[in-house]
């Protein structure tokens, strides 16, 4: 009789797990998808390409804002948007700046905002 009640102790632990694991992986996708929602919602997006003129930030990893100086000479500043754009922490920017090395920027304009949605080495 306690082999029973172990081994379905056992089982519904096991089974618990296994419908944690499912839930994450329903809420994972629904992330996803949303967020891809989300980004192909925005009509109006735009390039711009040219020289990083300033950055401000008040930590390595994350900018509020930079200036471009685009390749017709005019400067747009650009905010960070909600995105999570991996490997352009504040610092790599910096490093852009500094070498003098050419960005390109998929922006939207929102309320006269230029908002950053993706960043091209």
């Amino acid at each position: 009789m306690l082999e029973s009640k172990a081994h379905l102790t056992i089982s519904s632990k096991v089974f618990f797990l296994f419908l944690v694991f499912q839930l994450l992986i329903i809420v994972n996708l629904f992330h996803i998808g949303c967020s891809k929602f989300v980004e192909n919602e925005i009509e109006n997006k735009y390039m711009a390409k040219g020289f990083i003129q300033e950055v401000k930030s008040e930590s390595l990893l994350y900018y509020d804002f930079f200036i471009l100086k685009d390749d017709d000479g005019e400067n747009f500043m650009f905010e960070r948007g909600d995105s999570n754009i991996v490997g352009f922490s504040a610092s790599h920017l910096r490093e852009h700046m500094l070498f003098g090395l050419p960005i390109v920027v998929e922006y939207y304009i929102i309320d006269d905002r230029y908002v950053v949605i993706n960043l091209y080495d």
